[in-house]
């Protein structure tokens, strides 16, 4: 961090007992005893007061022990002995930053660049504290720089890297990180941005390698930890994730993302004790995280915590809350509402979280788009009847595909399978609707096998030896004709509900994908679940594949009969524990984590009603009247 002159120790004023002293400074200095350098370069000041080199130096040596006020102070004197010596504002800029100061260390890198333009170390440390300071595009400028003067410096590849991120500039960015790993393979802080960044393209088990590799690389990095529990998070492996966060609060147990994350983990494997916990925990280290706090009363269905109403209601009172954290605690309240039977206060929160997100998505360009919808699904019911057969798996692992609209019960029909010994629930896997976008199921046959045989080689390693594997992921209704291509042997389960408790439960329901971006406005949620059951209708009337409805509704009415029509479906002989579902341990990673847990109650049928007053909206896109 901070800079040595390269050159000799000087002739100082004071005679040969002050050059003796200044070259035994030095000595002690590059050898890294800081005690006797330090002791010499005052002796030096005892003989010259003002002697440049001391006093520049005694500033590198308290910013390397950690004193950066200290450091100010002696590096002060010396530019005031000779101020155009570049490599002092340079370490005066340093000690500044690390002083907190922030606004004066970079008026002191622009000096030091002014007098050594070409200093690839001067360019990187301004680059870092532009970086820090929230300045991205004079940031990345300077890494850039530092990148070109020192081409191998993995280093200035990282910040130019997260400069990059921080403009959005993903591809650079990535870039910017793999350079850096390339140049240093055991750099771990790029190795963490990297994975990251991986992780924010959905390239998840890419992610995942990265952040194992910089966990072997840098054990002690409670950020590869964080990074690496994150990255297994997102692939669905709530187990392998609690066990990296674990880690990583041990390393830094002030890490409040890390112990958000870490209930997150634990919610997902049912452990609603712990997992409370821990995002008291995070709460404890930072009183406004708003996002811990909902996922925290997401953790229980009792009545409303006054302490948490108020907390979260003062919380929204602060103008500097992060727009993320304020939709936050406007769900969390509509929630606490909603529980305590305060239905009006509950559907204005819910309002204003969503109004933000539509806000925000509308500025992505990711807004709903009902016309695209329902021209897709004009495409997919015009076709009539399925060419494709259906047929029997030839041999192994028989693929189950729950579909439907979000919230209509297929986290709860997968547990349910899931919980026999001989099933296996995959969670939402993307893997069918990426085939689908890439035209997959309009392509040449063998294209079609090639996609196939990936998917079922990914379900095998995810659940060796099972007899059947789930994949939930709710939009596969739009996907049935590729899955009858590549698979003519599956079996569909296709959930059906109330859509107006289906757009309800959707819009009180903080989702992370844009592709719920339909859910923050009611007519919109409408307009989404009026052509998905459209579509659910065609395939009703025209199955491409084995197919069984189920609704919400005669679940929760009949459930033994219901459980067992579904096992039976799927080809598995019955077994009791199917009735215990909510005591299956396995990662729940939708927002039906704590539903799945409960065993069956049928509270939230007609639920709507409680709000029809507010839903004009969805009854209108809906093309159906009020309450009946």
């Amino acid at each position: 961090m901070a800079k040595l002159p390269r050159r000799k120790a000087g002739r100082p004023d004071g005679g040969a007992g002050a050059r003796a002293e200044l070259s035994l400074a030095f000595r002690h200095h590059r050898a890294g005893d800081l005690a006797a350098a330090e002791a010499a370069y005052l002796r030096v000041l005892q003989l010259v007061p003002e002697q440049f080199d001391a006093l520049h130096l005694l500033g590198v040596i308290e910013l390397e022990k950690g004193a950066a006020q200290r450091a100010v102070r002696w590096l002060e004197r010396a530019l005031a002995v000779r101020p155009s010596v570049a490599a002092a504002h340079m370490n005066l800029a340093n000690a500044l930053r690390a002083a907190g100061r922030r606004g004066e260390a970079l008026e002191e890198y622009r000096r030091a660049l002014a007098l050594q333009p070409e200093d690839a170390q001067a360019h990187l440390n301004f680059a870092k504290a532009l970086l820090e300071a929230g300045v991205l595009a004079a940031a990345l400028e300077h890494a850039e720089r530092a990148a070109e003067l020192h081409a191998d410096s993995a280093d200035a590849q990282n910040v130019r890297g997260n400069a990059a991120l921080g403009l959005g500039r993903v591809e650079i960015a990535e870039g910017a990180f793999r350079r850096a790993c390339g140049l240093d393979p055991e750099f771990a802080p790029a190795l963490v941005n990297l994975g990251n960044t991986l992780l924010q393209q959905g390239k998840i088990d890419e992610a995942v390698a990265c952040q194992r590799r910089a966990c072997a690389v840098a054990p002690a990095s409670a950020a590869a930890y964080y990074g690496c529990g994150a990255a297994l998070l997102r692939k669905g492996d709530a187990e392998a994730a609690v066990l990296a966060l674990r880690r990583a609060v041990e390393l830094a147990p002030q890490l409040a993302d890390a112990w958000n994350a870490l209930g997150v983990a634990r919610r997902a494997l049912g452990d609603f004790e712990l997992a409370s916990g821990d995002f008291e925990r995070a709460i404890e280290l930072r009183p406004n995280f708003a996002e811990a706090y909902r996922h925290k009363i997401g953790c229980r269905q009792a009545g409303a915590a006054q302490a948490d109403l108020a907390c979260l209601e003062e919380m929204l009172g602060d103008a500097h809350l992060p727009r993320d954290g304020r939709i936050a605690a406007h769900f969390s309240l509509g929630k606490l509402h909603d529980e305590a039977g305060r239905y009006a206060q509950a559907f204005a929160h819910f309002r204003q979280g969503n109004e933000l997100i539509a806000a925000d998505l509308a500025a992505a360009g990711q807004a709903f788009d009902g016309e695209v919808l329902r021209r897709r699904v004009e495409r997919l019911v015009s076709q009539g009847e399925s060419a494709a057969t259906p047929g029997e798996i030839a041999h192994g692992m028989l693929p189950v595909f729950i579909v439907g609209a979000p919230r209509s019960g297929t986290s709860l029909v997968e547990q349910i399978i899931a919980s026999h010994p001989q099933a296996y629930g995959a969670g939402e896997l993307p893997d069918i609707g990426e085939i689908s976008a890439r035209g997959a199921a309009a392509g040449d046959a063998r294209g079609l096998r090639d996609a196939a045989q990936r998917y079922l080689e990914r379900l095998h390693a995810l659940a060796p030896g099972a007899q059947v594997a789930t994949d939930k992921m709710p939009d596969n209704i739009f996907s049935l004709d590729a899955i009858a291509a590549m698979f003519p042997g599956a079996r569909v389960i296709l959930c059906r509900r109330d859509l107006r408790d289906i757009a309800l439960s959707c819009y009180m329901t903080r989702f992370s994908s844009a592709r719920y971006a339909f859910s923050c406005n009611l007519g919109h949620c409408g307009e989404r679940l009026y052509e998905t059951d459209r579509l659910a209708r065609h395939w009703l009337a025209h199955p491409p594949l084995r197919l069984m409805e189920v609704t919400y509704e005669s679940l929760v009415a009949d459930f033994e009969h219901e459980a067992r029509r579904l096992i039976a479906f799927v080809g598995l002989d019955w077994d009791p524990a199917c009735l215990a579902f909510d005591r299956t341990r396995r990662s729940v990673m939708t927002a039906s984590a704590w539903q799945v847990r409960q065993p069956i109650y049928h509270h939230a049928v007609g639920r709507w009603r409680r709000y029809a007053g507010e839903l004009g909206p969805l009854f209108a896109a809906l093309r159906m009247g009020g309450p009946s």
